[in-house]
């Protein structure tokens, strides 16, 4: 068996001493993305289109966390 500094189950990461850190990084990152997106295509969709795609992209992954936490 190998020892890893963080390692991801079921979409978590939880590092060696049990912290998020690594998990909020990710989340940082992918949030960051879907915000970009939706700035670039908030002038040429509808309102309810860039809610679900808001929804999609960054709402279940803060919260997930939420519900863990």
């Amino acid at each position: 068996m190998r020892t890893t500094e963080s390692r991801q189950n079921c979409g978590v990461i939880v590092d060696e001493h049990l912290l998020w850190n690594d998990q909020i990084q990710n989340i940082v990152s992918k949030s960051s993305k879907g915000i970009g997106m939706i700035r670039s295509i908030k002038r040429y969709v509808p309102q309810s289109t860039l809610f679900k795609i808001y929804t999609m992209l960054l709402y279940y992954h803060t919260l997930i966390i939420a519900v863990l936490y």
